[in-house]
């Protein structure tokens, strides 16, 4: 993917407190093409390869606009390469539904703002610090159970509606962006990896 991105490319991994954004934001730090990683959690903690531990982000959560507005407003861009591991399965301690009776409005309601929602909001408050003239990738992993296709075995009903929502959006963020970058740079490529 890096040679994709131009040489000094910055990173930026949300969600890292979690077992895959740390993955992501290791693997990026390994690499010699890469300037800069910055790795964010929710609770305002954050890192960068230049800058080691930093403090001062706000705490922020998907389901608060807000804070996703405040967090955008300490971080500095420009950045290249965006991977949002952000989305949970179990929500408030709640583990999915196996059966139509654990379903309840607000489990559901927390389930899609956290999976579908709140992506859509993290991109539109951090697009502004994405690179402008060069390829730009925001990547964000979903899972394989919001297709429908997948969906032989029943259950997890508000996790499935919530990747099927976002699986369904993915693939409409770039044409968005159109209207920001010049006619000869492609926009943001948007890769969606359903895991």
């Amino acid at each position: 993917m890096s040679s994709r991105l131009r040489q000094g490319y910055r990173a930026l991994v949300i969600g890292a407190t979690g077992a895959l954004g740390q993955a992501f934001a290791s693997a990026l730090t390994q690499d010699p093409r890469c300037a800069d990683v910055v790795a964010i959690g929710r609770s305002g903690n954050a890192t960068s390869a230049s800058l080691g531990s930093t403090a001062g982000l706000p705490p922020w959560d998907v389901r608060d606009e807000a804070s996703l507005v405040a967090l955008a407003a300490a971080l500095t861009g420009p950045f290249h390469f965006v991977i949002d591991a952000t989305g949970a399965l179990t929500l408030d301690g709640r583990g999915p539904e196996k059966r139509l009776a654990d379903i309840d409005a607000i489990g559901v309601a927390n389930s899609l703002h956290v999976n579908a929602i709140g992506p859509l909001l993290l991109l539109r408050c951090l697009s502004p610090l994405l690179g402008r003239g060069e390829r730009v990738v925001w990547a964000k992993l979903s899972a394989r159970v919001g297709s429908i296709e997948d969906n032989h075995k029943g259950g997890w009903y508000s996790y499935r509606m919530a990747k099927a929502a976002l699986n369904q959006g993915l693939p409409r963020w770039p044409v968005k962006f159109l209207h920001l970058w010049p006619p000869q740079t492609p926009p943001p490529e948007l890769i969606g990896d359903r895991v």
